[in-house]
């Protein structure tokens, strides 16, 4: 909670507020740092693991395999050579995938990125950069007559939650017409789902940073929507799906943690973003950002 009102303060509404608290909770425990962690051999992966890295990265054999252990959770990190890029895929021990990271050329981070950078930390010398996707579950829930958003992974793992109204409300939001969008817009809405027009186009304002959202018609009891920046970048996709379909390792973590909880709404996650590494002397600092240039608070100096 000390959280949420702190970037009420700086001014982060509700949609905005969503992907930023959610990274400011989840960056330190899944990105940064492990309770142990130690490099094993590709052949020692599970089964599991082995067949969602063959899925993703198909004839290629990882360069290097750790195994995480955080929270009383089994994560596996394999580091690959795709494309010639350098890539790493997090999975849990159900080779469930948590996290993808691909290195970026520093030259070819967003302008926005660069600007801020340049801006705030014009004497650093900026060394590697990544993208990154987290996939998560938010699950509305209601607790003794409160509504309550949690975010938990697969595997049970609750990454944080707040109380329905910390996240505030929207005060600049309107539906717009698809003709209306701008070029870059409708591409990279068409990129994502070619074969399928959105039923409805969202601009908001947030944080003085413009979003678009795009909603697609409902499927197999599942509504699909992507969120983009007005570069066109992908900042946020999610399906709403059925309560059923919520996995159930993770319906009885939620259970634990909060009992007597009934659930609203389920929604599947992968929140997109970036982080860059920079270094002064002696001094090193790991910072992360929207493609827009939007800070992620909870950036770790060394």
């Amino acid at each position: 909670k000390e959280v949420a009102a702190m970037l009420h303060k700086k001014g982060f509404s509700n949609r905005s507020f969503t992907i930023v608290l959610f990274l400011l909770l989840v960056l330190p425990s899944l990105v940064l740092t492990a309770e142990s962690e130690e490099t094993i051999s590709a052949k020692d992966l599970p089964p599991a693991v082995k067949e969602t890295l063959n899925n993703l990265r198909p004839g290629l054999e990882p360069e290097k395999v750790e195994r995480e252990e955080d929270d009383g959770f089994l994560y596996f990190e394999a580091e690959f050579k795709w494309n010639d890029t350098e890539n790493e895929i997090k999975t849990d021990d159900k080779g469930r995938v948590v996290e993808l990271e691909e290195a970026v050329l520093p030259s070819h981070l967003s302008p926005a990125i660069q600007k801020q950078i340049e801006a705030n930390y014009p004497s650093h010398e900026l060394e590697e950069a990544e993208q990154v996707s987290l996939n998560y579950y938010e699950v509305e829930i209601t607790v003794n007559g409160e509504e309550t958003v949690v975010r938990i992974l697969e595997n049970g793992r609750v990454l944080g939650s707040e109380s329905e109204d910390e996240g505030g409300e929207n005060e600049d939001e309107q539906v717009v017409p698809w003709e209306s969008l701008p070029a870059e817009i409708k591409r990279s809405i068409e990129d994502h789902r070619s074969a399928e027009q959105p039923v409805k186009i969202e601009r908001s304002l947030d944080d003085g940073y413009t979003y678009f959202e795009a909603e697609y018609s409902k499927k197999n009891g599942v509504t699909h929507e992507v969120k983009v920046d007005e570069m066109g970048q992908i900042v946020e996709i999610e399906d709403e799906i059925p309560v059923d379909k919520f996995p159930m390792e993770a319906r009885d973590s939620l259970a634990k943690s909060f009992p007597n909880s009934s659930i609203k709404e389920v929604t599947r996650k992968q929140a997109v973003y970036f982080t860059v590494e920079l270094e002064k002397g002696d001094q090193e600092l790991e910072l992360s950002f929207l493609s827009n240039g939007s800070p992620i608070d909870g950036n770790e100096e060394d």
